[in-house]
């Protein structure tokens, strides 16, 4: 019998063709016009192709701009940033694990509403034991979460105001909107509906690693009571109970992925769209257009 095709993976999927060459096209006007002169770049209307394909381009990049000297101070910048966040974070650490200083049980029960569900509910010898036996969870929440989202914040304002100051207020205004949606609001409502599957999941996951252990520790008593066949059966179940959350989990993970993505190739057209309203009226140039759309 032959797997039928559903309709709506075919639909999604062309979706995320369309979706795939919108992104793409940025990509493309960046390479072509990097073989345009500057006059080309900014001709109306737009030519997609290079009269003639200047290849000097590439090599006046590093004869006449000190190429090499950016990369060193980009390492120079990266390398300094990462040394003084070690060295702060560490006496930060420091000063929260060993000095009694006022305020620190106020700043420990804030950091505990915004721990993750795995240390809900859980008095403070309960939260340390949990560090210290789970410290990667602590790593995935705090390390890759709190702090994109505090440099997602300061980019975000960042950007906002340099599209403002340099390219139009309205394709700023566009912008903004993007980052709150995609940012704050997408984030929100897929929280929401993830979370039953999320407790779910790891309510299944406890429960088996539990049963399992304990299968392990008790094997002698399983094999001289002969309750092997037994266990193997509930150990089984509760396997098939666990996927079945894992595979409901990531489909929802994998939906709300896609309508990120989506949110964010709907808002590139947006600004697109923005930016060529501004230049037709003539209240933005289109290299400034096209400044605050790459930035954006």
């Amino acid at each position: 019998m032959k797997n039928k095709i559903k309709v709506p993976g075919v639909i999604l999927f062309i979706v995320c063709v369309l979706v795939a060459a919108v992104m793409l096209i940025p990509f493309i006007w960046m390479l072509s016009a990097s073989f345009k002169q500057n006059t080309e770049i900014f001709r109306k209307p737009f030519q997609w192709l290079p009269e003639i394909f200047r290849i000097e381009n590439y090599t006046r990049v590093w004869t006449q701009v000190n190429f090499l000297k950016y990369y060193l101070n980009t390492i120079k910048v990266t390398v300094i940033s990462v040394a003084i966040q070690v060295l702060t974070c560490s006496l930060a650490a420091f000063a929260f694990t060993k000095l009694k200083f006022p305020g620190r049980d106020k700043i420990f029960f804030a950091l505990r509403t915004l721990c993750p569900a795995k240390l809900e509910n859980k008095q403070k010898g309960s939260i340390i034991a949990m560090i210290t036996s789970d410290i990667e969870t602590l790593e995935v929440f705090y390390a890759h979460t709190i702090s994109p989202i505090c440099i997602a914040v300061l980019v975000s304002v960042a950007v906002v105001i340099f599209v403002s100051i340099v390219s139009n207020v309205f394709l700023a205004l566009t912008a903004l909107i993007g980052y709150l949606t995609i940012g704050i609001i997408i984030p929100i409502i897929s929280s929401s509906k993830l979370k039953i599957s999320g407790v779910k999941y790891r309510s299944e996951f406890a429960k088996f690693n539990a049963y399992f252990l304990d299968s392990i520790k008790g094997i002698k008593e399983i094999v001289i009571n002969n309750a092997g066949e037994n266990r193997k059966q509930e150990v089984n179940h509760r396997s098939d109970l666990l996927l079945k959350e894992t595979k409901n989990m990531k489909h929802k993970i994998s939906l709300s992925n896609a309508v990120t993505e989506m949110a964010v190739s709907l808002f590139i057209v947006l600004a697109l769209i923005t930016g060529i309203i501004l230049v037709y009226f003539e209240m933005l140039t289109i290299g400034k257009m096209i400044i605050g759309n790459i930035v954006s």
